[in-house]
């Protein structure tokens, strides 16, 4: 949890004191592009798609009756988070890519 909290604090700051996003990114930040972002993020969220397919496949094994919880439970919470994480990988990306475009009013002055 501590990578996507850091992340934000340090988008927020460079936004607020208008520092270039460079200076303001983590290390780790500054490797991440685009497409990186979103080939993890669209991973995420085709593994969580076919995690849930599994889900829906065991509960028609049972003929769409009664689930033991436990084992649904064991199936639905990782598809959900990855689906979850997956989306919000992608607009996360998106984000960092905009805060890294150069202002071309700031080039110019």
């Amino acid at each position: 949890m501590r990578v996507p909290l850091d992340v934000v604090h340090h988008e927020h700051r460079a936004i607020a004191v208008g520092e270039t996003v460079d200076r303001a990114q983590p290390d780790y930040a500054r490797y991440m592009r685009l497409e990186t972002g979103l080939a993890l993020g669209a991973l995420m969220f085709v593994v969580g798609i076919v995690f849930m397919f599994v889900a829906v496949l065991s509960w028609q094994s049972v003929g769409f009756g009664a689930l033991d919880a436990r084992t649904t439970m064991r199936e639905i919470i990782p598809a959900a988070v990855l689906l979850t994480l997956g989306v919000q990988t992608i607009f996360a990306s998106f984000f960092l890519s905009i805060l890294g475009i150069d202002n071309e009013a700031d080039r110019v002055a």
